[in-house]
């Protein structure tokens, strides 16, 4: 176990006396997610169960999904559920957990919450993403139901439709739910079309390809999560950050090149933010490392001239963005050569 989960343990139980800042439990928290293990989930799991509704313990559950444990599901099920129901105060997030967990005896539960139109926004965001991590072969119909009752929506519970990675037919359905983004669905609504694209192979990283400078999408917005799923979702289909800079440096339109830098600076301020990953999938797609984006978008031609991404958004006067992200991508890549000496 790492000794600052000790420190984390400390400083949540002084929380219970006096309050502490949520950020700095989230920052402790961020190094665990990058530097641990099983031994961390376990030594957390009955810190949880002290308060479970309490917000600083939710913020645990991260953990507890990435690094736990078939006996750590069960300990959440057993002392946060009732009859295939969550208990009264108990966060949807746990929902997730098990699912990260594979946790077998939970898929019924999770497909109820998940496909049911009365569950809530949040009970069914925080099952799909669970269910997401099962094969789900014996629900497909209720999943394809699920789906085409989205159709025609402008909101809708927005992480549904991306459970069409589960369909054997979903080819068939991926051009209308493109095509429901572009014309019907609200961009408040979208970031479940956006990771069914990117869950569904080829065909479907074709599809976010075209969203992500497309400003039917507004891939760039913050406030709803479309980007912070967008960037996610590129992660997930090896859509790479230079595939994406080689076309904005094709770009001649002045509105539209001003459009995709926006979007390009969105996407990559959420990749450097993030630190939970969502889907424990086995192998994720993304190769760029933190390194590798300073080379590729702030090198100099020679020592005298830029030639990079600030030359670019000087057109449009968008370098002050560019000059704050070169900062914070600096940051990153001094932590990912820590991290790498941390771990020899």
């Amino acid at each position: 176990m790492l000794s600052i989960t000790q420190e984390l343990i400390e400083h949540l139980h002084a929380s219970d006396s006096k309050e502490q800042p949520p950020a700095l439990a989230g920052s402790y928290i961020n190094v665990i997610l990058k530097c641990g293990d099983v031994k961390d989930a376990e030594a957390l799991l009955p810190v949880f169960l002290e308060k479970p509704s309490h917000f600083y313990r939710t913020q645990l559950l991260p953990i507890l999904g990435m690094f736990g444990t078939n006996a750590i599901a069960q300990g959440l099920l057993e002392n946060c559920f009732a009859t295939n129901q969550l208990k009264a105060d108990m966060p949807e997030e746990l929902l997730h957990v098990l699912g990260q967990l594979r946790y077998e005896p939970a898929i019924d539960m999770l497909s109820s919450y998940a496909l049911s139109d009365t569950s809530g926004y949040y009970p069914s965001k925080y099952a799909v993403l669970g269910l997401l991590h099962f094969p789900c072969e014996g629900y497909e119909q209720q999943i394809e139901a699920a789906i085409r009752n989205t159709f025609g929506k402008n909101l809708f519970n927005e992480f549904v439709p991306s459970l069409v990675c589960k369909l054997k037919n979903r080819d068939a359905l991926l051009p209308i739910l493109y095509e429901q983004g572009v014309t019907v669905c609200s961009t408040d609504c979208n970031a479940g079309l956006l990771l069914g694209f990117a869950l569904s192979g080829v065909e479907g990283a074709n599809y976010i390809r075209k969203a992500l400078f497309d400003p039917a999408w507004e891939a760039d917005a913050t406030g709803t999560g479309t980007a912070y799923w967008a960037s996610k979702s590129m992660q997930y289909t090896g859509v790479s950050f230079e595939e994406l800079y080689a076309a904005i440096k094709q770009e001649d339109n002045p509105d539209k090149l001003d459009y995709q830098l926006r979007v390009f600076e969105s996407l990559l301020s959420r990749r450097l933010e993030s630190v939970e990953e969502p889907l424990r999938l086995e192998h994720s797609k993304s190769k760029e490392s933190f390194t590798t984006l300073y080379e590729l978008l702030f090198r100099w031609a020679t020592p005298n001239r830029q030639n990079n991404i600030l030359d670019l958004a000087e057109k449009v006067d968008r370098e002050q963005d560019f000059y704050l992200l070169e900062k914070v991508l600096l940051q990153k890549v001094e932590e990912e050569c820590l991290l790498k000496v941390i771990r020899l």
